[in-house]
């Protein structure tokens, strides 16, 4: 009985170490799970959809690791490319969008969205056509879609129209969608035909949260 009872506790014991046991390869102290001295290879890894990629990386401590990637880049065909690039031109339909607001001829739209995250219509697109808004001049508060680095210019085809762009506008809510300009100003506005071309910045702004900045504009 005593006989059972020890190697039941041996069983037990070597079960829970084996639970536990770090296993090294070329080595006799392995410092994690898998300790390997060497290099490894893998001969096949499967190909997900292209918003599961990732990558892997080593530590300063030589751990294997996953690389967060940032929102700068991206994925095309398996390929990792640097947003944004210049690949296509887009379009954005001011008279599909219901306005927030309207003064008179005037509409606001709090927060423009230009359909740059990914896999939306301008997600490659740095440069694009505001089009449809014949029937009113715009305000435009904000604009979604920031990411580091991101740069986007907005040309404004009607040139019967005017556009203005609210800086710093506390209407808009989410203070990272905010545009801001070196120049203290309440808006700037683009009379008829005109462009404005912005870069994005995640650190800017008093609060640290991120600003879409204003490098030029004609118009």
């Amino acid at each position: 009985m005593d006989y059972l009872k020890i190697t039941v506790q041996v069983i037990i014991f070597n079960a829970f170490y084996l639970l536990n046991a770090q296993v090294g390869i070329n080595t006799e102290t392995p410092q994690a799970t898998l300790d390997v001295n060497g290099t490894a290879r893998v001969t096949d890894l499967p190909v997900e959809s292209t918003s599961d990629i990732t990558v892997t990386g080593l530590t300063g401590g030589e751990q294997l690791n996953l690389t967060e990637l940032g929102a700068n880049i991206i994925f095309v065909n398996n390929e990792a490319v640097i947003r944004p690039v210049s690949r296509t031109t887009g379009q954005v339909d001011l008279g599909v969008i219901i306005p927030d607001a309207t003064n008179g001829n005037t509409r606001t739209i709090h927060v423009l969205d230009p359909q740059l995250g990914e896999g939306e219509a301008n997600d490659l697109a740095t440069f694009v056509t505001c089009i449809n808004y014949a029937g009113a001049n715009y305000e435009i508060g904000g604009i979604k879609g920031g990411t580091e680095g991101r740069r986007l210019t907005l040309f404004f085809s009607d040139s019967s129209k005017n556009v203005s762009m609210m800086l710093e506008s506390t209407t808009v809510l989410d203070p990272s969608q905010r545009i801001t300009f070196p120049v203290n100003k309440p808006f700037f506005g683009i009379s008829g035909t005109g462009s404005i071309e912005l870069v994005y910045d995640a650190d800017a702004g008093p609060d640290g949260a991120g600003r879409w900045l204003v490098l030029k504009y004609q118009g």
